[in-house]
């Protein structure tokens, strides 16, 4: 019996294919991105079958995903085929040669009505510290109309039902993902300002939104990733428990 039971644990974990789908599929929006690339190979290797949409003739080979669909969220009518057989949605868009409040407002609304739609377990929106300030002309934040218009997108993902997970990384840098300790906290703008970390690689900001995946100690909550270079690389894998939820 122990042999067979060996033996079957080492067919399940060869079998890529079976073991992916067994962990369900994932929508990569904005996986063209800097945070969207780095993010689909990190859910590939934790076993995810993963899906990026994509707005131009990027190939599923070329981001190194299963699969990739036609959408766009400023086209709210593309979203429903993208999103459809797809358990878990993670947002990692951002307004580049658009309009914020087309992509990074309607364009997530667009996204977690569609989601709920489809019946998808849980969404992970991906935004900025800063996004809980009300004053446009707050001197804690930059770009402080941008960052409203992303507070707004959560509030009504808060609202929609679906599970969601939110995540307001710090300032953004292109590096290679644990090298440095993380913290995972309720960090505001101001905050942030008064005692500034050093940026974040987007590549950690993708660990830890595949992190939140299906996960019950994040779901329902909001939170800040910044840098801690004190911490140990992965102790914030341990942190979503002390989170307060929304």
């Amino acid at each position: 019996m122990k042999t067979l039971y060996i033996f079957t644990l080492m067919v399940g974990l060869c079998a890529g294919n079976a073991f992916a789908a067994d962990k369900g599929t994932v929508l990569v929006v904005g996986a063209t991105g800097q945070t969207g690339r780095p993010l689909v190979q990190i859910l590939k290797a934790q076993g995810y079958a993963v899906r990026a949409m994509v707005r131009g003739e990027t190939t599923a080979a070329e981001l190194g995903a299963d699969a990739v669909v036609k959408g766009d969220v400023t086209k709210p009518e593309t979203l429903p085929p993208a999103v459809k057989g797809a358990t878990y949605v993670i947002s990692a868009i951002g307004a580049r040669g658009a309009a914020p409040e087309d992509v990074d407002y309607q364009g997530n609304i667009s996204l977690a009505d569609a989601a709920k739609a489809a019946g998808v377990k849980q969404m992970v929106l991906m935004t900025s510290i800063g996004a809980e300030i009300t004053d446009p002309n707050d001197p804690s934040v930059r770009r402080g109309p941008m960052m409203i218009l992303k507070g707004k997108a959560e509030a009504h993902l808060r609202a929609s039902g679906l599970p969601y997970t939110i995540v307001r990384p710090g300032a953004l840098a292109n590096c290679d993902a644990g090298k440095s300790g993380l913290k995972l906290d309720k960090r505001t703008a101001a905050e942030n300002k008064a005692a500034p970390v050093p940026p974040i690689c987007r590549s950690d900001v993708a660990a830890v939104m595949a992190a939140s995946l299906g996960n019950k100690d994040a779901v329902g909550k909001t939170f800040s990733a910044t840098n801690d270079p004190a911490a140990k690389p992965d102790a914030w894998r341990t942190a979503f428990a002390a989170l307060k939820k929304d």
